[in-house]
């Protein structure tokens, strides 16, 4: 299998425009653009929900300290970071979270196991 690797420079501006797209009722696990690095449609993100934010930062449209994941399945490049969680997302992957590391592994098994 073809080993996880960060989002090469070149291409790092137009990786976050793909997954810049506001959020809404669509916005979850599947990202609806192709990816940057190999053209594929097979972009995918997850938060993890962490500590509840203060009230005047949720009004802000966030609702969580927590950690983010952003990968592609086809090329498998990924970024991974802390992050405030926005209001809009709604995670679909069962996830075992306590087997969660900076690699997107657990999450791509979650995500086959779902189709």
């Amino acid at each position: 299998m073809v080993p996880w690797r960060s989002v090469p420079d070149a291409a790092c501006d137009a990786w976050r425009q793909a997954f810049a797209v506001p959020g809404g009722a669509a916005a979850g696990v599947d990202v609806a653009v192709p990816c940057p690095v190999c053209g594929e449609a097979r972009l995918h993100r997850y938060y993890q929900v962490g500590a509840p934010l203060a009230a005047g930062i949720s009004a802000a449209g966030f609702v969580a300290r927590g950690a983010l994941w952003e990968w592609c399945s086809a090329c498998r490049c990924y970024e991974h970071a802390s992050a405030l969680v926005p209001a809009w997302w709604r995670g679909d992957l069962a996830v075992d979270e306590a087997r969660l590391t900076a690699q997107p592994d657990v999450l791509e098994a979650a995500l086959r196991g779902r189709r």
